[in-house]
């Protein structure tokens, strides 16, 4: 049995059989690497929207205390005639 771990024919599968392990590993983390670069585009842009929501709701809220206080200054049409408070 020894002859046969010595052959050349054993050792060449050897060798292609250790560097076919050798690629697949390669590619797996090469897969691996490419699908955290995809998480991490999509949690980049998952941020975004989420902070462009939140800029929007905080400038329609800034518009509707303006709005408000516009409206409280203005005196309204009774009130300018007497006939309100």
């Amino acid at each position: 049995m020894k002859e046969v771990f010595k052959s050349d024919a054993f050792k060449q599968w050897k060798t292609t059989y250790n560097q076919y392990c050798r690629d697949q590993l390669a590619n797996e983390k090469a897969a691996e690497k490419a699908r955290k670069a995809v998480e991490k585009a999509e949690e980049r842009a998952r941020k975004a929207a989420e902070k462009l929501r939140v800029q929007q709701e905080q400038r329609e809220e800034r518009e509707r205390v303006q709005e408000a206080g516009k409206r409280a200054k203005t005196p309204t049409a009774q009130d300018q005639h007497g006939n309100g408070k």
